[in-house]
């Protein structure tokens, strides 16, 4: 709607400006006839008028698409970063600064800086020259511009000084917001939020910086925790066939309990994953020594049991742990192998 807003106030600046200059036109033929030196003063003026409102239409239109300042008290401003989730960006700046009116003229009206800035941040700018100086108050600010970054609750969390190329401010800007997003859902993971909104952010960054054991124990707890929403959340239940190796995890559980229902969203990579689950649990849990895949033989035949149990194929899972240890022994007794293969 203000797209076509827009389209329409140029297209009536374009008509009037054609009425005006069509008239002004006949208006000044008539005066040159009459008059052999014409006042064109008049002509002049409105030609300007006409000009400048095009000029101040395509900067509102420009300004739509790059960054978007609002005009609030700094307190409003905290309070619409708050509902809408963002952080906050402080302009500050001087009415004899030229490297602000750079800023402004050739960084915050482009495209890309608009939509960087406008995704992550609520901004506003402050002429701390002359006013706004209460807020200012602990802001230690000792040269302009000074970009301030800040928390919903207005605390700062990293400035950017002076003028910057488009380019170049953005890299400072994501570096900067990144590392603190990153120390942001570290602290909240830490302090006991297990939301999912947190979660997944922390797993994206655990998974980012290569923390494998990090990553792990906190998807299997999550998924463990959230069993429900592995049947909701497709995302989900691929984390699930990602990190679930125990047949005793409770979202291993509970997939096998409604695998009906799983098997009828996901298809048969279902029955692979509680397969693959149960046939690599020995390998991972009772093996003693790799070097010779010794292994805690009761728990091995306890759990061979408890297979049986569940009338899955045991004998499988006991045929290939055989043809792995034979494998792994130095030299390979190839016609036991060859046995093995046969009873497989």
């Amino acid at each position: 709607v203000s797209g076509l807003l827009r389209l329409y106030t140029l297209q009536s600046f374009f008509l009037y400006s054609k009425l005006t200059l069509q008239a002004n036109v006949k208006t000044m033929t008539f005066t040159l006839t009459q008059n052999p030196k014409p006042k064109t003063q008049n002509l002049m003026n409105r030609l300007f008028c006409f000009l400048m409102s095009i000029v101040f239409a395509l900067c509102a239109n420009a300004q739509d698409e790059g960054t978007v300042f609002v005009e609030k008290p700094f307190p409003e401003v905290l309070a619409q970063a708050k509902q809408e989730g963002k952080m906050v960006m402080i302009d500050c700046y001087a009415t004899y600064c030229p490297q602000c009116v750079r800023m402004v003229r050739e960084v915050f009206p482009k495209k890309e800086v608009g939509e960087y800035i406008n995704s992550r941040f609520v901004c506003a700018k402050y002429n701390l020259d002359k006013e706004a100086k209460e807020y200012s108050e602990g802001w230690d600010i000792h040269s302009f511009p000074t970009f301030l970054f800040m928390n919903a609750d207005g605390e700062v969390q990293f400035r950017i000084y002076g003028y910057r190329p488009s380019e170049r401010f953005l890299q400072m800007v994501d570096s900067a917001y990144n590392n603190h997003k990153a120390i942001m859902v570290e602290k909240q993971y830490q302090n006991g939020d297990r939301s999912r909104e947190t979660v997944i952010e922390y797993l994206k960054m655990t998974k980012a910086q290569r923390r494998g054991n990090a990553y792990t124990d906190a998807a299997k707890e999550y998924l463990n925790a959230n069993a429900d929403n592995l049947l909701r959340y497709e995302d989900d239940y691929s984390l699930f066939e990602e990190v679930i190796v125990s047949p005793y995890d409770a979202a291993f559980l509970h997939v096998q309990d409604n695998k009906t229902a799983f098997v009828e969203k996901y298809g048969d990579k279902v029955d692979r994953k509680l397969w693959q689950v149960w046939k690599e649990y020995p390998g991972r849990s009772f093996v003693t020594d790799y070097n010779t895949y010794s292994m805690d033989e009761q728990k091995y035949r306890n759990f061979l049991k408890e297979v049986k149990q569940k009338c899955l194929p045991a004998e499988t899972i006991d045929a290939e742990m055989r043809m792995t240890k034979i494998l792994v022994a130095q030299p390979i007794d190839k016609k036991t192998l060859l046995k093995e293969v046969k009873k497989y």
